[in-house]
């Protein structure tokens, strides 16, 4: 049943995501927002599948609820932290586009250090995301004042040359030579 508002109408009982959610919100002095409720439970309905920002925008836009842009980078921001949603770099698209994804196995929310290496030829502009285990087990044991490293995202960006454009670069220099 859907109000005059637009918004879709629920029983008024929240299910255990929505719980999670307003607690992990509230533990930081958040409010949960119809916005932020709205966008979280697309990410869930995705069943894991990662999407875009736009690409969540409008999905919410089409449950009658307009997010503009910055509500959905701000929240997507929020929920990350949070450790409810996960983030990655897709290779093979202009400087890296963001995807995201509900952050849950067999119904377990993740709750550990995610190091990602991202690396960005400079040539061709070709980007690869891989993740390092070494770095992310020292990061996980390693303790900084005033911060929990258990839980959380970092992402190390490597400016370098692929192999594709190293060959071309060799090929172009052994041409020049004769």
């Amino acid at each position: 049943m859907k109000p005059s508002n637009g918004h879709t109408e629920t029983s008024g009982l929240k299910t255990p995501e929505e719980c999670v959610l307003s607690r992990e919100l509230h533990a930081r002095g958040l409010r949960t927002t119809p916005e932020r409720k709205a966008l979280y439970e697309v990410i869930i309905a995705a069943g894991g599948n990662y999407r875009t920002a736009r690409q969540l925008g409008e999905a919410v836009a089409a449950n009658g609820l307009r997010l503009n842009r910055a509500t959905v980078y701000n929240t997507l921001d929020i929920l990350l932290e949070l450790g409810l949603i996960r983030r990655k770099t897709v290779s093979g698209t202009d400087n890296g586009q963001i995807q995201w994804a509900y952050a849950a196995e067999s119904g377990e929310r993740k709750r550990s250090l995610t190091v990602e290496l991202v690396l960005e030829c400079r040539v061709c502009g070709k980007v690869k995301v891989a993740r390092d285990r070494e770095l992310t087990n020292y990061l996980r044991r390693h303790r900084f004042t005033g911060f929990d490293t258990i839980q959380g995202t970092a992402d190390l960006r490597i400016s370098c040359v692929c192999n594709r454009c190293r060959r071309a670069e060799v090929e172009k220099s052994a041409a020049m030579q004769k």
